[in-house]
């Protein structure tokens, strides 16, 4: 798309009591390409823009009383209503809402630090209007991130992170807000993975696995926190059972 040739021309003092500057396209019979509207101390409270030359707005950047960007609105698929909002303070950006679905609703926040860095994410992933994900970050890499698909507060899955890796993953598998399943990853791979059955805080049945196969499988039967049998896989087979019935430490 060609450069804009901008010729100036303004309207004042509209019925809201806030000063019009227009500029116009003349290659597009006199279509505005920008606007700004002033205060009647001449500052800058907020700018439109055609950024795409079809005769509508579809960028509107609002200003604080010291000049400071607040807030800028983008309409990227250009249906007439912002798709991502971005929130300033002072001057900075620190949180941005995105309607990633192009339906006008909200999915996305990103929530920034002094440097332009996220810190956190959030995510509708239900269409609840609501995140009801979270993911956390440091030095751009996310650290861990918490699932609560009621946005009751009680997180269901919580995953953490190593050097951009899944490490560990603890879920809630039965809603009474505390973790009772934890996998653990190397490289990304999952090696072992805990459950506690009975809820009661022990961990009563262990796995271990190699290439994503479960091959080993150790199972507390007394409650008692000594793993009492041993069952080995080869593919989806059993080769080998061992159970355990002696008293005292193995």
């Amino acid at each position: 798309m060609k450069p804009y040739v901008f010729k100036m021309a303004a309207s004042f003092l509209v019925s809201s009591g806030l000063f019009l500057f227009v500029s116009l396209d003349p290659a597009a019979s006199q279509q505005p390409v920008a606007s700004f509207f002033y205060d009647q101390r001449g500052n800058v409270i907020r700018q439109e823009r055609d950024t795409n030359g079809d005769g509508k707005m579809d960028r509107w950047t609002y200003y604080d009383q010291q000049g400071q960007i607040e807030k800028v609105e983008q309409d990227v698929n250009f249906d007439g209503k912002p798709d991502i909002t971005v929130y300033y303070e002072a001057g900075k950006p620190k949180r941005q809402e995105i309607a990633s679905k192009n339906d006008g609703q909200i999915d996305l926040w990103y929530f920034l630090d002094s440097n332009g860095e996220v810190e956190r994410k959030g995510q509708d992933t239900n269409g609840s209007g609501k995140p009801t994900m979270w993911v956390y970050y440091q030095n751009g890499q996310p650290v861990r991130s918490e699932e609560d698909p009621k946005s009751s507060g009680n997180g269901t899955r919580t995953v953490h992170f190593k050097d951009g890796k899944i490490s560990r993953i603890d879920e809630d598998t039965n809603g009474d807000g505390k973790a009772d399943s934890f996998s653990y990853f190397e490289n990304g791979q999952l090696v072992r993975k805990e459950s506690d059955r009975k809820n009661n805080g022990k961990i009563d049945l262990r796995g271990y696995y190699q290439d994503g196969r479960l091959v080993k499988q150790e199972e507390d039967l007394r409650g008692d926190g000594k793993f009492t049998r041993i069952v080995y896989f080869q593919g989806e087979e059993v080769i080998r059972r061992e159970e355990f019935t002696f008293k005292g430490k193995r």
